[in-house]
C-alpha cells in the first residue's frame, strides 16, 4: 500500500512539473521571443464605439403618399486623434482637393472670405452662425472685435500653417474651424461631408494610406420626393448649433448630429428622430476598421402623416405662382396697379374639421439648396424663406365685411331688412367723410346687396352703430389677433385693431378708426391662415375648429398609431339662422354677379365668396379673395392673399383652380388605399 502511494506521488509530481515547465516555456516565448510583436499589435489595435445613424421617419400626405423619405448615401468622417496634429493639415487639404475635383459640396461656415480676407455678410444675417463664431472666439481666447486679416493670421499661427500658400491656408483654417465648432474632443468623429458621390468614395478607399483617420460610412440621407414642393411646411434638417446643443445634449444628441430646423421637421422632431445604434469596431492606427466586434441596430423614427392633400397643395402652389406672374404681365401691359406684386399665399381648410388641405406660399425655395444658396435666399427682396401663409400679416380689406355684418346683426344694430343709401361718400361725420371705392354711389342697399357691391358706406355705418368694443368681441371669437396653434414654426398672431391696443402705444382712438375697422382697414393685420379659418367658421354656422396640419403619427412600419389629432372646437360665434342666410346670400351674389363671376363659369359646384382690396403704404393695394363650397353644404374654405397685386378680383382664378381640383378628384382620392398605410 505504501509503495503504491509513493508511485502516485511521483506520477502527480511529474505531471505538475511538466505543466509548470510548459507554463514557463510559454511565458518565456510570449515575453522574450514574441513580446515585441505583441506589443506592436496592441499598439495598433484600437477599439472604438461608433454611432449607427438611425433613419428619420417619413413625412407623408393625408393619403400616405411620401413627401420626405430617406435613401442611403456616403458620409466622410475624420477622427482627429487618429490623424495626429502633425498630419491633420495635410489630410484636410488633400481631402478638400479630392472633393473639389469631384464636384463635391462642403458646407463651410467659416465667416471669412478667401482673398481678400473679409467677413461675410451672412455672419450678421444668420444669428446661429454668429453665436457659433462667438463661442469659437471665446474658446480660443480671441477678442470678438478682431478684424478678418488678424483673425486669419492668428489662426494660421495656431494651426502651424506657415509653409502653406494663402489659398491653402484659408482652406485648412475653414476646415479646422468647422471641426472645432462641431466636435467637443479629439476622439469625436467629425462628419466632413455627406451624400458624397461614388468617385470620391473610391479615391479615399483606394488611397487610404494618404488619409489616416478618415473613414467612409453609409448613412441615411433625407430625400425630398419633389424638391421645392411644400418647402415651408416640410422644413429641413441641419447640424446642431452651439446654443441648441446645450439644450439637446441631455436628450442624447451629439454635437455632430442633425436636427429638425424648421417646419414639420422641427415641430415633430421628437417623433421623426430615431434612436441611433452602436457599432464597436477595431481600428488600426490609420483609422481603418479591421474588425467589427459588436453591433446594436438603430431604431428608425416614426412617420408623420399630414392633413395636406398632395394634389391640392401642388395645384395651389402652381396656380398661385402662375397667377402672380400673370398679374405682373397683365398690369404692365395695361398700365394698371399690381405690376409690383411681390408674393402671396393660399390656404385651403376643411370646414368641418379644421384640417389644412393646402398651405401654399410664393415665392418659395428648394430645401436641398438651402445651405448652398443661403446668402442669396436671405438677400432676396421677395423673401422666399418667409412662409406667408402663417408668418405674413395683412389688412383683410373688404373680406372683413362679413364680420362687421355679423356683429351688427347679432347685436341688433341693424336687421336683415335695414337699408342704407350710398351716395358714394359717407357723410355722417362733418370732419371725416371717406368715399366708397372709386367714389361709386351704390344707391339703397340691405346687407346682402352691400356685400355683393362691397359698399364701404353701408359697413362704415354698421361699424359705427355696433361700436368698436362689440366688433372686437366678434373678431376675437373668429380668432383674430391670436395664434391658431398650427404645428409649424414661425406663426404670428397678427394685430387685433381696437381702442385698447391703440391706447397701449400711447395713441388716440377716434370714431373714424372704428368705421375703418368695419371695412377691414385701420390696424387689423391677419395671416392668410386666420382669414381661411374665419371663412370656414362662417361656412360651419359659427363653429370654429382649431386649424391643424398633422393628421397622425405612425410607427416606422405604418402598423401602430402613436398619436392622432381629432377635430377641436376652440370657439363658437353666435349667429342666428337669419344672419347666416343673409351673409351667405351676399357672398353667393359676389361670385354669381360680381367681378369674379367669370372665373367660376362652368364650375359644377356652387361657390360663395368675397373679394378684398386693402390699401397699404408703399405700393399697390393688396388683394384678398375668400370663398367656400359647396354653397349649401360647405366642405372646404379658401383664403388667397397677394401682396401689392392691385385688387382682390384677380385672385378668383386661384380659388377656381383649387375648387375644380378638389371636387373633381375628391371622390377618387377618398377610395385610394395607400400602400403600407392604415388611415382612419
Amino acid at each position: 500500500m505504501l509503495m503504491q502511494d509513493k508511485k502516485r506521488i511521483i506520477i502527480f509530481s511529474s505531471i505538475l512539473l511538466a505543466f509548470i515547465a510548459l507554463y514557463i516555456f510559454r511565458l518565456v516565448y510570449l515575453q522574450l521571443v514574441s513580446g515585441q510583436s505583441f506589443l506592436e499589435q496592441s499598439r495598433n489595435r484600437i477599439l472604438r464605439k461608433t454611432a449607427v445613424i438611425a433613419p428619420r421617419g417619413e413625412i407623408c400626405d393625408r393619403l400616405g403618399r411620401p413627401l420626405v423619405t430617406n435613401r442611403k448615401g456616403y458620409a466622410i468622417y475624420i477622427e482627429k486623434d487618429m490623424v495626429g496634429e502633425k498630419d491633420l493639415n495635410n489630410v484636410l487639404l488633400n481631402l478638400y482637393k479630392v472633393f473639389s475635383k469631384n464636384g463635391e459640396n462642403i458646407n463651410l461656415s467659416f465667416p471669412v472670405s478667401n482673398s481678400p480676407y473679409t467677413f461675410l455678410s451672412s455672419l450678421k444675417e444668420n444669428d446661429n452662425e454668429n453665436k457659433d463664431y462667438l463661442e469659437f472666439l471665446k474658446a480660443n481666447k480671441i477678442n470678438s472685435d478682431i478684424d478678418a486679416n488678424n483673425l486669419m493670421t492668428n489662426l494660421s499661427n495656431a494651426y502651424d500653417l506657415s509653409k502653406y500658400n494663402e489659398n491653402d491656408k484659408w482652406i485648412v483654417v475653414a476646415l479646422r474651424y468647422e471641426m472645432d465648432i462641431k466636435t467637443k474632443n479629439n476622439a469625436d468623429p467629425f462628419m466632413l461631408a455627406s451624400d458624397v458621390n461614388i468617385n470620391t468614395v473610391s479615391i479615399i478607399r483606394e488611397r487610404y494610406m494618404e488619409f489616416p483617420g478618415v473613414s467612409v460610412e453609409v448613412v441615411p440621407i433625407r430625400e425630398y420626393v419633389e424638391d421645392g414642393f411644400a418647402s415651408n411646411i416640410l422644413g429641413r434638417v441641419g447640424y446642431i448649433f452651439a446654443e441648441e446643443y446645450e439644450e439637446l445634449k441631455g436628450k442624447g444628441y451629439k454635437l455632430n448630429d442633425t436636427v429638425g430646423k424648421d417646419g414639420i421637421e422641427k415641430t415633430f422632431e421628437q417623433y421623426l428622430r430615431g434612436k441611433d445604434g452602436v457599432r464597436q469596431v477595431e481600428k488600426n492606427t490609420q483609422g481603418k476598421v479591421t474588425a467589427v466586434i459588436e453591433t446594436v441596430n438603430p431604431e428608425p423614427g416614426n412617420n408623420v402623416i399630414l392633413t395636406i392633400d398632395k394634389d391640392l397643395q401642388k395645384i395651389a402652389e402652381q396656380s398661385l405662382e402662375s397667377r402672380i406672374k400673370g398679374i405682373i404681365e397683365y398690369t404692365q401691359l395695361k398700365g394698371l396697379d399690381g405690376a409690383d406684386v411681390k408674393g402671396g399665399a393660399a390656404v385651403v381648410i376643411n370646414v368641418n374639421t379644421g384640417e389644412i388641405l393646402a398651405l401654399a406660399s410664393y415665392p418659395t425655395y428648394k430645401l436641398s439648396e438651402y445651405n448652398s444658396n443661403f446668402t442669396n435666399l436671405i438677400k432676396d427682396p421677395l423673401n422666399p424663406l418667409l412662409n406667408r401663409a402663417i408668418s405674413g400679416a395683412y389688412p383683410p380689406g373688404s373680406a372683413f365685411k362679413m364680420v362687421t355684418g355679423i356683429a351688427a346683426l347679432e347685436e341688433k344694430a341693424i336687421t336683415t331688412t335695414t337699408t342704407f343709401t350710398c351716395t358714394g361718400k359717407y357723410t355722417y361725420f362733418d370732419s371725416y367723410q371717406p368715399s366708397c371705392y372709386h367714389g361709386i354711389a351704390h344707391g339703397t342697399l340691405n346687407i346682402e346687396g352691400a356685400l355683393r357691391f362691397s359698399c364701404n358706406s353701408f359697413f362704415f355705418d354698421a361699424a359705427r352703430l355696433v361700436g368698436i368694443e362689440k366688433l372686437n368681441k366678434y373678431m376675437s371669437l373668429f380668432g383674430f389677433g391670436q395664434l391658431t396653434g398650427i404645428e409649424l414654426t414661425g406663426e404670428v398672431k397678427g394685430v387685433l385693431a381696437g381702442k385698447e391696443e391703440r391706447e397701449k402705444s400711447g395713441k388716440v382712438w377716434n370714431p373714424g378708426d372704428t368705421i375703418q375697422v368695419g371695412i377691414g382697414q385701420s390696424d387689423n393685420m391677419l395671416t392668410p391662415l386666420q382669414i381661411a379659418s374665419y371663412v370656414a367658421t362662417i361656412a360651419s354656422n359659427g363653429v370654429r375648429y382649431k386649424p391643424h396640419i398633422v393628421k397622425s403619427v405612425k410607427d416606422y412600419h405604418f402598423l401602430e398609431t402613436i398619436t392622432e389629432n381629432s377635430p377641436t372646437v376652440v370657439s363658437t360665434v353666435p349667429m342666428s339662422e337669419s344672419t347666416i342666410n343673409s351673409i351667405r346670400i351676399g357672398m353667393r351674389r359676389v361670385v354669381v354677379e360680381g367681378s369674379v363671376s367669370s372665373a367660376f363659369k362652368g364650375l359644377n359646384v356652387e361657390i360663395a365668396g368675397k373679394t378684398g382690396t386693402a390699401q397699404v403704404p408703399g405700393g399697390s393695394a393688396n388683394g384678398i379673395f375668400v370663398a367656400y363650397a359647396p354653397y349649401d353644404k360647405p366642405k372646404i374654405a379658401i383664403a388667397v392673399v397677394a401682396e401689392h397685386c392691385g385688387e382682390g378680383g384677380y385672385l378668383g382664378v386661384i380659388a377656381r383652380d383649387i375648387f375644380e381640383k378638389y371636387f373633381t378628384t375628391k371622390e377618387l382620392n377618398d377610395i385610394i388605399i395607400p400602400e403600407n398605410v392604415l388611415l382612419n
